[in-house]
C-alpha cells in the first residue's frame, strides 16, 4: 500500500519539466518579432549643448548603427582609414569599436543588416565581428547562475566563433582593416583555446609595432597576457611588452605606467579589500606617472571609499585629459548626487548617457519616475524624449522605457503590445531585468502558434531565470510559482528519486 502511494505521488510529479539543455542561445531567437527602429527625438526637451559637446567623432558610431545609417557609418570608417598619423588612427579605431561595449547584443541585428547589405565592405565586416565579440563577453561576464551552469561555455564560445571568419577575412586582406581586426582578434580568441590565443597574441604585437606610441595598446595586451595560469608564459609575455616599449620608445610617463600595470597583475595590491591599502597605492602611482589610466584607478579607489569631493576633483582632472571619458562622467554624476547638487549631477549623467552609459540612461528614467537630478517628476513627454535619444544610442534601459511607453501609452506612444515586445527584446538582450520579465509575459501572448509553444515556453523560462538571477523581485516571484522554469536539462541532472522511478518503470 505504501509503495503504491509512493509511486502514485512520484508519477504526479514526473511530468516532463520545462527545462533547457543549455545548448541553445535563446537571446538570439526573435520568433519573427519585428525589431523596431528608434523613434524621432524631440530635441526641444533635451540639453542640446551637451549633445553637441559629446556626440562627436567615434562616439557617434553606435548611434549611426542603431539608426541604420549605413552610409554615414561607411563614411566614418573611410575617414579613419585615411588618417596618416597611425597613433591617431588607432586611437579613433579603438574608441569607435569600444562604442559597442555592452551594446553587442542590442545592436547585433543592425550590424548584421549592414553586413548583409554591404558584404564586401571591410568596415561592415569589422563592426559585425566587434558586435559578436561584445555579445560573447556580455554572456561571459554575466552573473546569471543557471546560464553559467548550463551554457557558460557554449554561449560565449558560439558567439565568439561567429566573429572568426570575419576577422580572418580582414587579416588576409591586409592594410588598415587587417590592423584594426587585431583589436577584435585577441579578445575573441582569448575566449577559445590556448592555441588560438597564442596566434592572436603574436598578431597583437604586430599591431603595437604599427602604432608604437599609442599607450592603450600596451595596456590592453597586458590584460590578456596576465591571465594564463602558466606563470612562466605570463612572464614571457610581460617581457615581450617591456622589450617592445623600450625598442619602440613608448614615451613617458606611459612607459612607467606599463611597468606599474605589469607589476600590479602579479602583486594585486589594488584588489586588496582595505581602503587603507589601495587608496594610497593609487595615489602613489599617480604621483609617479600621472596618466589617464592611473588617474582612473585612483578615481575608482576614492569612489569605493565614498570620498565624493575627491571623486569630483579626479574626474575633472581626467576630463581635462579626455573630455569624453565615460567612467569619469559616471563617477562625477554619482558624487554630485551624493553631495546634493542635482542640476550638476544631471548634466554629468546626461553627458554619460550620450557617450553610451546605460547606467546613466537608467538614472534619468528613474529620476523622471521617482524624482531626483532636478527633473520634473512624471513629466512623461520629457521622459519619452530622453528614452528616444537613448534608443538611438542602443541603450537597454531606453528600450525598456519605450517598451513600457507602448504598453502604458505615455509620452504620446500608441498602445501596441507587439511594438512593446520588440523594444523589450532589445532591452532584455542588453541585460535589463524588467525587459526580460516583460518579454516573458508578452511573448506567449503575441507568439501563440501551437508549433512554437514549446520554444516560447523555454525562451520565457530563460528570460525569467536571467532576470531573477539579477534580483528582479517580480521575476523571482514568477519563478517561485513555476519551479520547473528553474531547471536545466544538464547531463544526468536527475535526482536519485527520479532515477529510481524511471528505472522501475523502464524495467531496469
Amino acid at each position: 500500500m505504501c509503495l503504491a502511494v509512493l509511486l502514485a505521488a512520484t508519477a504526479a510529479h514526473a511530468q516532463t519539466p520545462v527545462c533547457d539543455r543549455g545548448d541553445r542561445d535563446w537571446e538570439m531567437e526573435t520568433f519573427g518579432i519585428a525589431v523596431p527602429s528608434p523613434p524621432p527625438v524631440d530635441l526641444s526637451r533635451l540639453p542640446t549643448r551637451l549633445i553637441e559637446r559629446h556626440y562627436v567623432g567615434p562616439y557617434r558610431m553606435a548611434a549611426m548603427l542603431a539608426r541604420g545609417d549605413f552610409n554615414a557609418l561607411q563614411a566614418h570608417w573611410d575617414e579613419i582609414a585615411a588618417l596618416t598619423d597611425r597613433t591617431e588612427q588607432m586611437r579613433a579605431t579603438v574608441r569607435s569599436l569600444d562604442a559597442l561595449e555592452k551594446r553587442g547584443m542590442t545592436l547585433l541585428h543592425q550590424a548584421q543588416a549592414w553586413h548583409a547589405r554591404n558584404p564586401q565592405s571591410a568596415a561592415a565586416q569589422l563592426i559585425l565581428a566587434t558586435a559578436w565579440k561584445h555579445a560573447a563577453y556580455e554572456v561571459h561576464r554575466d552573473r546569471y547562475v543557471p546560464e553559467r551552469a548550463g551554457g557558460y561555455f557554449h554561449r560565449p564560445h558560439f558567439r565568439a566563433r561567429q566573429a572568426l571568419p570575419l576577422v580572418d577575412a580582414l587579416l588576409a586582406q591586409g592594410g588598415f582593416y587587417a590592423m584594426a581586426a587585431r583589436e577584435v582578434d585577441l579578445p575573441v580568441r582569448f575566449l577559445l583555446s590556448d592555441a588560438d590565443l597564442d596566434a592572436a597574441w603574436n598578431r597583437y604585437l604586430e599591431l603595437i609595432e604599427f602604432a608604437p606610441h599609442y599607450e592603450w595598446l600596451y595596456l590592453r595586451a597586458a590584460g590578456h597576457a596576465s591571465t594564463p595560469h602558466n606563470p612562466q608564459l605570463r612572464e614571457q609575455r610581460f617581457a615581450q611588452l617591456r622589450g617592445l616599449a623600450d625598442r619602440l620608445q613608448l614615451p613617458q610617463p606611459h612607459r612607467t605606467t606599463l611597468d606599474q600595470t605589469l607589476e600590479e597583475f602579479v602583486r594585486g595590491t589594488a584588489r586588496d579589500p582595505s581602503p587603507q591599502v589601495w587608496r594610497p597605492y593609487w595615489e602613489a602611482r599617480v604621483k609617479v606617472a600621472p596618466t589617464l589610466a592611473n588617474t582612473a584607478g585612483w578615481l575608482d579607489a576614492e569612489h569605493r571609499a565614498g570620498n565624493w569631493t575627491s571623486v569630483i576633483g579626479l574626474a575633472d582632472r581626467m576630463l581635462a585629459m579626455q573630455p569624453h571619458h565615460l567612467r569619469a562622467l559616471e563617477r562625477k554624476a554619482w558624487a554630485l548626487r551624493q553631495l546634493n547638487r542635482p542640476r550638476e549631477s544631471y548634466e554629468a549623467v546626461f553627458a554619460a548617457m550620450v557617450l553610451g552609459s546605460d547606467w546613466a540612461s537608467n538614472e534619468i528614467v528613474q529620476a523622471h519616475v521617482h524624482g531626483g537630478l532636478g527633473v520634473s517628476v512624471r513629466d512623461f513627454d520629457a521622459l519619452y524624449a530622453h528614452c528616444a535619444l537613448g534608443a538611438t544610442l542602443g541603450l537597454a534601459s531606453a528600450a525598456n522605457c519605450l517598451g513600457s511607453a507602448h504598453t502604458e501609452g505615455f509620452g504620446g506612444a500608441p498602445r501596441n503590445n507587439s511594438v512593446a515586445l520588440g523594444w523589450h527584446l532589445i532591452g532584455a538582450r542588453g541585460g535589463h531585468a524588467s525587459s526580460a520579465h516583460d518579454l516573458a509575459v508578452l511573448l506567449p501572448r503575441i507568439v501563440n502558434q501551437p508549433e512554437q509553444k514549446q520554444a516560447v515556453e523555454l525562451a520565457s523560462a530563460h528570460w525569467v531565470r536571467r532576470a531573477a538571477a539579477h534580483d528582479h523581485a517580480p521575476s523571482q516571484t514568477r519563478l517561485a510559482a513555476r519551479p520547473d522554469w528553474g531547471l536545466l536539462c544538464l547531463p544526468d541532472n536527475r535526482t536519485w528519486f527520479r532515477k529510481l522511478y524511471q528505472r522501475w518503470f523502464s524495467g531496469e
